[in-house]
This record gives C-alpha cells, sequence and structure tokens, in this order.
C-alpha cells in the first residue's frame, strides 16, 4: 500500500540522515527555520494548543519533538484529560490525532472520545437510560468523529512498532494535505521497550528515553501518561514534590520537557448522597523547559468525562 511505502521512505530518510544534518551551523538553522519561526509567538509556531484557555497562558503551545507527561493517581482523570485534547486537535484545530491505549479497546475510547463530544453519560449509554435528545446529540457527534482524523490503536506493541504505526498514519494524512498534530500514549508504565531489560524501573526508563527520541524523530508532541507511586496515607505533597513520585522511574523526569500533574481537590459530601458531579482540580505544570510552571484550576464532569473552566467571578458555580 502507498502509505505503507511513504512510512517506509520517511523512515529511511531519518536513518540515513538525508532530511537533516546532526550538525549545522547558526547561520544554516537561522536559514532553514527564519527569524519568524525561531522567536514568533507561540501562537504563529507549528504545534497544537490546549483546549483550556486559562491553562495556555501557562503552556502556550505543544511543541513538536517534545515530550509531555500528564500524571496523575489512578481513576484520577488522566485519560479523559488526554482524550479531551485529542478532540480537540482533530475537531476544531484540523490536525490528525493518534491514541495508543494499553488499558482499554478502540472500541472502548472511541465510545469514551463520542460521549465527550456529546456531552452523554456513558453509563445512561451502558444501561439503556439514554433519552431521544441524548441519543440524537451521540448520533450527531458520531458523524463528526467519522469525518475527524482521528487514530485509535489499541495494540501492544514495542517502541519500534508504534512508531511504524504512527508513520502510517502520518502518511494518510499527508495524502490528503493534513498533518499529524499529537499522539498520545495511554500509558507509559504499560509500554513494552522492545528489548531485554533488567528490572521494572530499568523498563520504564528504557520506554520513556524511547518517547522521547520518537518525538523528536517524528517531529510531533507526543503527550505519554504516567501513574503515581501510592503516596503515604494522609501527607500532603506540593507540585515538585509530586512530580518526584511519578511511578518506576526519575527517568520520567528527565526525558520530559513538559509535566503536568491533575490533582483533585478535597471536597466535603454527603456520603449517602455521594460525591458531587462537578469536582474542582488543580492542573499542576511542573516543569516546562521552554516556560514557566504553574498552576490553574479547572472543573471536572465526573458524569460525561469533561474538564471545564472554571466559571468568572460573579456567575453561578454548579458543583
Amino acid at each position: 500500500p502507498s502509505e505503507d511505502l511513504l512510512a517506509a521512505a520517511a523512515r529511511i530518510q531519518d536513518v540515513l540522515g538525508t532530511s537533516k544534518t546532526a550538525t549545522q551551523t547558526a547561520s544554516e538553522i537561522i536559514e532553514t527555520n527564519g527569524f519568524d519561526g525561531l522567536f514568533g509567538p507561540a501562537a504563529n509556531s507549528e504545534g497544537v494548543m490546549l483546549p483550556w484557555p486559562s491553562l495556555s497562558q501557562i503552556v502556550p503551545l505543544l511543541r513538536p519533538g517534545n515530550l509531555i507527561v500528564l500524571a496523575a493517581g489512578t481513576g484520577y482523570g488522566k485519560s479523559s484529560f488526554a482524550r479531551q485534547i485529542a478532540l480537540d486537535v482533530a475537531l476544531k484545530q484540523f490536525k490528525g490525532a493518534f491514541v495508543a491505549s494499553y488499558e482499554m479497546s478502540s472500541e472502548e475510547v472511541l465510545v469514551a472520545c463520542a460521549c465527550t463530544h456529546a456531552e452523554v453519560n456513558g453509563w445512561k449509554i451502558d444501561t439503556g437510560f439514554c433519552t431521544h435528545f441524548e441519543l440524537t446529540q451521540l448520533t450527531e457527534a458520531v458523524t463528526d468523529l467519522k469525518a475527524a482524523p482521528l487514530y485509535l490503536f489499541d495494540g501492544a506493541p514495542t517502541l519500534n512498532t508504534l512508531e511504524a504505526e504512527i508513520r502510517k498514519c502520518a502518511a494518510k494524512l499527508a495524502t490528503r494535505g493534513q498533518a499529524l498534530g499529537v499522539v498520545i500514549v495511554d500509558y507509559l508504565q504499560l509500554m513494552d521497550p522492545g528489548k531485554r531489560v533488567s528490572g521494572e524501573t530499568e523498563r520504564v526508563a528504557t520506554v520513556a528515553r524511547g518517547l522521547k527520541v520518537m518525538a523528536a524523530r517524528l517531529k510531533v508532541p507526543v503527550i505519554a501518561l504516567s501513574q503515581f507511586s501510592r503516596p503515604e496515607r494522609g501527607k500532603t505533597y506540593t507540585g515538585d514534590e509530586m512530580m518526584g513520585m511519578l511511578k518506576n522511574s526519575s527517568e520520567i523526569e528527565q526525558a520530559a520537557n513538559v509535566i503536568i500533574i491533575l490533582e483533585p481537590v478535597k471536597v466535603e459530601f454527603d456520603a449517602a448522597i455521594g460525591p458531587p458531579k462537578t469536582l474542582p482540580y488543580q492542573v499542576h505544570v511542573t516543569k516546562q523547559r521552554k516556560g514557566p510552571k504553574g498552576m490553574r484550576s479547572l472543573l471536572f464532569d465526573r458524569w460525561i468525562t469533561r474538564f471545564r473552566e472554571e466559571p468568572k467571578a460573579g456567575s453561578e458555580r454548579l458543583i
């Protein structure tokens, strides 16, 4: 197939170094990129933007070649956060989004994406309690996703085979005049490095370094989801301390260009009623090689697995 040939040709080009020499003079870099390409604002640069304006004030752009680590505890919404980025890239920024899931099948990821886009509770679909209006919303969402450049992959590949799959998708997009905007890996600790290593720590370190190299080679931002080590009961951690809790290896922290940590804010609620529909979250940017650190607050609607901006001062806040 033509897309396989294009992917193979791109791989050979990278290996042989015909697309770009490893060593360049300052003059060559300036001539290749231009002044605006090197020093222009992020909005005019290649890459993709986050779907939350407040968070974009800290991280204005997910840049090509960068490894972005998204970390949170188990069940704290990191997959939902990443899916929302993929949907925004594919549906609003009109670039390709590649999602490799090691926890869910492609069908399950697609259903979750459709529910988030339609703002429909997935549990109501599973139990058959959807209203006619919700089914109509879901039908429209599926129509949007069918036309979107969204690629879902649920294999268990090594780093090399994952890169080959991504190159195939990039080649398909190129034939339609589109570019691959973002790659999402859910999640890093479940990946196979594709070679024999000694122990879990070395395996995760190899995967982290491999994803970093892959992002640079493909010239696309790669978002890798990461688990946390289990925290001590009752202990409160700062953003920098949480960065040190990335599970299995400190190499994740070293390899990442940007680290984003999701932290749900504890709220008091009646145990008989259950937690509120919308939960407050703090989103910490604990590392950014080309930019500041910082924190922003978002609200997580757990019924439709969507993160939203906090309402502006003076508006009603529903939880």
